[in-house]
């Protein structure tokens, strides 16, 4: 999905008389006169936004826009903070690590452009898991790279998105269930025949209570603890289609469904 402008979700009002009504800031983030396609966006660890598009990688405060790397022709397919720096996967298979002007490749592989990276995630020991959608999760440990896939327990090697719980633990979103990881092996499964209310899972996030939330194709939200039996789903009635993205705030879950917005 091309989203032609960036949607900030801000501050929640927390008066009673305004608990459903929260407010929303739109930024169109355009450098000069071009609309980028943007395809994620991510906060960095000064407050600033980072976004991926069409045409390389953008980063704002709200008003200026700067373009870090300007590349039309191989689109960023993930964003995600890596302590004070930014990861950028681009669907060329190039993986970045960026800070202020500056980006370092840290990893170039060009079979990932037949499988590409949907979502990263960095450990606070150092290491970064790629998800790709065809070829599992590759794990970036100190120059080396090792894989989890179906063949290592995964519900699939098709994965859509990557969480990391508070005890850094990997939840991972397939399109055959969710996955618990730990130590770069697969801990915990959740699929159908275990409770979830739609196999295909296409975005996941963690809170800081270590419960997770998960959009599905068809049957939109559910929540999850580790270790339980017991799944939550929001609304079991739901008719917004495929649910793309998630982030969990406070008291609230804001869900981005691919045709029918947050």
């Amino acid at each position: 999905m091309k989203i032609r402008s960036l949607v900030l979700l801000a501050a929640l009002v927390h008066a009673a008389a305004f608990a459903q009504f929260p407010f929303l800031r739109t930024l169109e983030v355009r450098p000069g006169q071009q609309r980028p396609a943007i395809s994620c966006i991510v906060q960095d660890a000064m407050g600033l936004l980072w976004v991926g598009a069409d045409m390389g990688l953008l980063r704002t405060d709200g008003e200026r826009v700067d373009v870090i790397l300007r590349t039309e022709n191989d689109p960023i397919t993930a964003l995600a903070p890596d302590g004070n720096h930014v990861l950028a996967a681009f669907h060329s298979g190039l993986v970045l690590r960026c800070i202020g002007d500056r980006c370092d490749t840290i990893l170039r592989v060009q079979e990932l452009q037949d499988t590409p990276i949907r979502a990263l995630s960095a450990h606070a020991d150092g290491r970064i898991c790629l998800a790709t959608y065809g070829a599992g999760i590759w794990i970036l440990d100190n120059g080396t790279v090792t894989k989890l896939g179906a063949a290592q327990g995964l519900p699939d090697d098709h994965v859509n998105d990557l969480a990391l719980l508070p005890d850094d633990r990997l939840v991972v979103a397939t399109d055959q269930g969710l996955a618990v990881c730990a130590n770069g092996r697969v801990v915990e499964l959740l699929d159908g025949s275990r409770g979830a209310p739609d196999n295909l899972v296409l975005s996941v996030c963690a809170t800081e209570q270590g419960e997770i939330w998960a959009g599905t194709d068809q049957r939109g939200v559910f929540r999850w603890r580790p270790g339980t039996a017991g799944v939550h789903v929001l609304d079991s009635a739901w008719s917004h289609g495929p649910v793309i993205s998630l982030a969990a705030a406070g008291d609230h879950i804001w869900a981005g469904t691919q045709q029918q917005g947050v």
